[in-house]
């Protein structure tokens, strides 16, 4: 089973605080998961667009230390486009 924690970037002119965010919120979302022994693996779903707006070397760096597990959605076809482990 698996949990995904949608992030909507609103302002892709000004997504620093929304990364920090979704960061955050993912890292405490996983913390809670395990604590309670539930059976689920957790994802953090990105837009595309801000996926290849945002998500450049510096930052996937941090996504693979922390081990955060994201699912780029391609909004305008509704489909899953990249899974990163």
């Amino acid at each position: 089973m698996m949990l995904v924690e949608v992030k909507c970037f609103p302002d892709e002119a000004s997504t620093t605080h929304d990364l920090y965010s979704s960061i955050g919120q993912y890292l405490v979302y996983r913390a809670m998961i395990q604590e309670l022994e539930l059976p689920f693996s957790l994802y953090l779903a990105v837009p595309e667009t801000i996926f290849e707006l945002v998500f450049d070397q510096p930052i996937m760096r941090v996504i693979q230390e922390s081990d955060i597990r994201i699912v780029v959605i391609n909004l305008g076809r509704e489909e899953v486009v990249k899974w990163i482990r």
